[in-house]
């Protein structure tokens, strides 16, 4: 924790804004988790008005992820190859509940990987790698800097 305390401040100093990804991880660990993403990773948002509140309802992220690769005779296991990805958070809206003027929304997550090239001519398409609908909203907590404290320095 006191890691993931500096690399927030060295951003926030550095940059003047960070984000964190609060997500949940239901299938094996059933435990609530959080990431650490730079200004320059947060690639788009969007934000609306929904039953009052002005809540994020697309957060597009950049991310490198180790990838589990078949290994040949004459390839190291110890290296791990890693693959640029993209993960989409979208707030969609669910059935309407009766009785109720407000409309329930999940978050859907989008992980898109871009394949490996065989050869320098093929498409650079990304291709959707998964999706999982893991919380009722989009748990993102973005720390930034008021712009008066560097007018001070």
């Amino acid at each position: 924790m006191v890691s993931y305390a500096k690399n927030v401040v060295g951003e926030i100093i550095t940059v003047g804004r960070a984000e964190t990804l609060i997500d949940w991880e239901g299938v094996v660990e059933n435990r609530v988790y959080a990431s650490l993403y730079t200004a320059e990773n947060t690639l788009n948002w969007r934000v609306e008005r929904i039953n009052g509140r002005n809540i994020a309802t697309m957060i597009v992220l950049f991310e490198l992820s180790a990838t589990r690769a078949a290994l040949g005779d004459d390839e190291d296991p110890f290296n791990t190859p890693i693959r640029e990805q993209i993960r989409v958070l979208k707030l969609v809206p669910g059935a309407k509940v009766a009785g109720s003027k407000k409309l329930p929304y999940s978050c859907v997550v989008e992980i898109w990987q871009r394949p490996e090239q065989k050869s320098r001519k093929a498409k650079d398409d990304w291709k959707l790698f998964e999706t999982h609908t893991p919380l009722p909203e989009i748990q993102m907590i973005g720390l930034k800097t008021p712009q008066r404290f560097f007018q001070r320095l």
